[in-house]
């Protein structure tokens, strides 16, 4: 059943399959369009009645439609709109619309009108219409219709409307017509009853309808008919020649309300509210049991080709070689699960309420077993045997008895008897079992057990139908040969193995294989014959018929009527999405953030879809072909990093195979990942080295420039300490001192000036030494000064407990002789000097005072004497202060303070800011 969800509940109207394969469904729920795959609603904007009716389509394959209110919809692309109103004045209570053989629209309804290109309506027919009938389209595209009001026959063909006046009594006669073997078919559709006025053939021959029924309704698909009931159900005829009235009535509790034979030849019926019915193969019957309403199981064949059905309800039915059907055991509390003839007893053995009982087809009880029998087989010398869950039972039909032959060890489901080697088969729980004169083994294939499901002895072979490894053969119990899916069987799980004829018959979970006993594949039965389900339970084969039994039902076939037509699926890419978007197929190259790719396939066709399945592969990503089913239909692959792949996909039914689909494309490498990028960035990045050394060697240049000046700054500071000046002054002092036969002071004098000359020698070559030791040669030095000075001059300095710190050298000695040389020098009285360390904000402050006569007298002498410059030892110190400021980026510099007492100067501060390091 088609669209049973997805329609339920809805009346269907009108079916149409288009060009493209597309079907058409409208209802008195709107338009809906079903690909193959899924059914959906095609909505239309304006659409005042949703009962829709009427399905064509014109040569571009746009589909047209319409309702009872006039409305003519159109569909274009899945898109529906209203494509013209038929006014108010020309409408009747019935509307239909045609494309004649001139793609012209014809509309019937008040009247006959015809809409042209620029939607005028022109009327070709200007008598009323009856509408108790419908227009036709013959196979070449005339229409056709009756109107019993004026008793004329209407032919629109080669763009002409013609008329014919009958002499029919339309009371009585209520002309229809149909085609069967191309030839046109007038008929009453009240009796069946050829027109021969309206029909190009009187030797078909309808089938005889009682004259007082006219509830149906008659659809053909050229060769059969399909009359159906309008309280339920169908009657099919297939004899084109001669039809008679079957005695079953079909699908009886649907209402098939219109008709579609598609370009497979699958009969379509679509129904008030239960979908659409499809039938592949109307040669398949489905057999209804008046005796019962449980579900059939098991079928079992006698001698005389009757056969026996067994329920889950325990039931079973008897139908004889005549076609008479009769239950033969009521309802127990068991479900049939074995149901095998015993022809040498023209007897059944099932089991039954009474653990398993062996009964006549008259139904007199011959013996019972116990436990639950699973399968049994002709053994010899008029004996069957038997196997249950526990024990191994001897059957004698020659006296009836059972005995008790052995355990059977494990749970068993069959058994076989290899009269040539004398040897069991038991297919177990645990594998099969082959026990005989000589030997008593577990057969394994490949190191694997295998499991039975049947087991059969014809020709002297054993055959075993297997879970996982198809078909086995036994000769001499030696396996001789494996059919399997590798050999052409639709399945390597085989079920059930029955011999008709000359061939064998495999039940698979896939359907039915017939084979030859040389294990030639001769029909395939499944979906695409016409059955209903791959799930079988049972089958036999009688007078030419193959009855199946599955969880659907139970059909029959002639087997003549089996036909396995040659056919390769037709296979299309519908469309590929990037990124969620639809894309142009010719589009193959993608930037590398489109890497999400869904492609969608279709394969449309009804008839062969259960059975067919796709391969597909991304060349770049699938190492193999990759299995889908036929739902199935879209591949998606999120996330592909860049590179060129190739997307390939098929079809496969049977071992036939459409042609491969192939969609190349590439996606781009993000431009960081191209070769040009590379080239680029390598490019840059020298260019960046480039700078950064060409900066570091330049940073380097004028650190090294810096040194230089730095240490040509060292040199002069240490050459205004050890300048001519200073040394002359303090060897005269030291003269002065011998003559003076002032022997301890000279010795201490002499002992002082060597120990700063040897400090400032030792700290020449270093650009950072101990606070404590440049405060140490701070000390040495003014002691040497205050020898020279006599009593008139006193030094304090007063480090405020600062340690652990390291300043460059030389660099407080200048300011302090400065002070000495032109503050106090020419002071008279009392010479103070006081130097003081201070650290304040991570800033080392050195402040340096003297009571002097203050920087405005100094240089007033300093003219007088022609001296205009500073000393070159405060210019070097301000030189190096710079460097150092540049080198290490901290507070560093010079400030000078004037102290006076109203306009009289009383001395000088020098506030210097030194760098420092600090030890730890």
């Amino acid at each position: 059943m088609l669209g049973a969800e997805e329609l339920m509940g809805f009346d269907i109207y009108d079916l149409h399959q288009d060009s493209q394969l597309n079907y058409w469904i409208t209802s008195d729920n709107g338009l809906y369009k079903f690909d193959g795959y899924e059914i959906k609603n095609i909505e239309c904007e304006k659409m005042i009645d949703n009962s829709l009716f009427n399905l064509i389509e014109d040569k571009q394959g746009n589909i047209y439609c319409h309702n009872l209110n006039g409305q003519i919809f159109q569909v274009k692309n899945d898109t529906c709109k209203v494509y013209f109103t038929i006014p108010d004045s020309l409408i009747k209570n019935n509307i239909s619309i045609k494309f004649d053989d001139q793609e012209r629209l014809i509309i019937f309804s008040k009247k006959i009108y015809q809409l042209s290109n620029e939607k005028e309506i022109l009327t070709l027919y200007d008598k009323e219409l009856d509408h108790n009938h419908s227009a036709y389209k013959t196979l070449t595209d005339s229409l056709l219709f009756y109107n019993t009001l004026e008793n004329e026959f209407i032919q629109i063909s080669n763009g002409q409307l013609t008329t014919r006046s009958l002499e029919i009594d339309f009371k009585v006669i209520f002309p229809n017509f149909m085609e069967i073997e191309n030839k046109l078919i007038g008929f009453n559709r009240n009796t069946l009853e050829i027109i021969k006025k309206l029909s190009d053939s009187s030797s078909i021959e309808l089938p005889n309808m009682p004259s007082s029924r006219s509830d149906f309704r008659i659809y053909t698909d050229n060769k059969s008919i399909w009359v159906a009931n309008l309280t339920g159900g169908a009657y099919f005829y297939k004899d084109t020649g001669h039809f008679t009235l079957p005695s079953n009535l079909v699908f009886e509790k649907n209402i098939i309300s219109c008709f579609l034979s598609d370009h497979e030849g699958n009969s379509l019926l679509g129904t008030f509210g239960k979908g659409i019915i499809v039938v592949p193969n109307t040669g398949f019957q489905d057999i209804q049991f008046d005796f019962t309403n449980s579900e059939i199981v098991k079928v079992a064949k006698m001698k005389n080709e009757s056969l026996f059905f067994g329920t889950q309800a325990g039931e079973i039915i008897k139908i004889d070689s005549l076609g008479k059907t009769i239950k033969i055991v009521e309802k127990s509390n068991k479900r049939i699960e074995l149901l095998k003839s015993i022809p040498e007893l023209n007897a059944l053995f099932f089991n039954g309420k009474n653990d398993n009982l062996l009964s006549y087809s008259n139904n007199k009880n011959l013996a019972s077993i116990p436990g639950s029998v699973k399968d049994v087989c002709y053994f010899e010398n008029h004996k069957y045997l038997t196997v249950s869950n526990s024990y191994l039972y001897w059957l004698d039909s020659n006296n009836v008895k059972i005995k008790k032959s052995r355990s059977s060890n494990f749970r068993s489901y069959s058994i076989g008897y290899d009269s040539l080697s004398k040897s069991i088969y038991q297919g177990t729980a645990v594998g099969l079992r082959i026990f005989g004169l000589k030997n008593d083994r577990l057969f394994l294939l490949n190191g694997k057990d295998v499991l039975a499901d049947d087991i059969k002895f014809s020709d002297g072979k054993i055959y075993v139908a297997t879970k996982r490894h198809g078909l086995l053969l036994f000769e001499n119990d030696s396996l001789i040969e494996i059919w399997s899916t590798s050999t052409g069987l639709m399945s390597n799980k085989i079920k059930l193995i029955k011999f008709y004829e000359d061939d064998i018959f495999l039940a698979t979970d896939n359907g039915i294989n017939r084979i030859t006993k040389s294990g030639e594949l001769v029909q395939s039965i499944n979906y695409t014959n016409g059955l209903n389900a791959k799930n079988i339970l049972d089958f036999e084969l009688s007078r030419g018929m193959l009855w199946i039994v599955t969880n659907k039902g139970v059909q029959n076939i002639l087997l003549s009527e089996i036909r396995n037509d040659v056919y390769t699926p037709f296979l299309e890419l519908t469309s590929i999405k990037v990124n969620d978007k639809t894309i142009d197929t010719a589009k193959h190259n993608f930037n590398y953030e489109n890497n999400k790719f869904v492609f969608e396939i279709a394969s449309k066709t009804l008839k062969y879809r259960n059975d067919i399945h796709y391969e597909f592969q991304l060349v770049g990503v699938d190492e193999e072909w990759v299995t889908s089913t036929y739902e199935n239909n879209v591949f998606e692959y999120k996330s592909l990093p860049p590179g060129a792949y190739t997307f390939k996909v098929r079809s496969v039914y049977d071992s036939n195979y459409s042609d491969v689909i192939a969609y190349d494309f590439k996606i781009q490498k993000p431009f960081w990942l191209k070769t040009s990028f590379f080239i680029l960035a390598a490019i840059f990045f020298l260019l960046i080295v480039f700078i950064v050394l060409y900066f570091q060697i330049r940073k380097q240049k004028n650190k090294l420039l810096i040194e230089n000046k730095f240490n040509k700054t060292q040199l002069t500071a240490l050459k205004s300490q050890m300048n001519p000046h200073f040394i002359f002054n303090s060897l005269n002092s030291i003269q002065d001192l011998i003559l003076q036969q002032d022997k301890e002071n000279a010795y201490n004098y002499i002992s002082k000036f060597a120990l700063l000359v040897r400090k400032i020698l030792n700290h020449s070559d270093r650009e950072f030494i101990d606070f404590e030791e440049e405060v140490d040669v701070l000390s040495v030095y003014l002691s040497l000064e205050e020898l020279r000075f006599k009593n008139d001059f006193s030094f304090q300095i007063k480090t405020n407990g600062i340690k652990d710190i390291e300043i460059p050298p030389m660099l407080i000695q200048p300011f302090v002789e400065n002070a000495l040389k032109h503050g106090l020098l020419h002071k008279k009285g009392a010479k103070i000097l006081g130097i003081e360390f201070i650290f304040k904000n991570e800033t080392l402050i050195c402040k340096i005072e003297d009571n002097g006569i203050g920087r405005k007298k100094s240089n007033e002498i300093k003219q007088r004497q022609h001296k205009l410059h500073d000393s070159f030892s405060i210019k070097s110190i301000n030189t190096r202060l710079e460097i150092l400021k540049e080198l290490y980026g901290k507070d560093v510099g010079v400030d000078f303070e004037d102290l006076t007492d109203g306009d009289l100067a009383t001395g000088t501060i020098v506030i210097l800011k030194i760098p420092f390091k600090r030890r730890f």
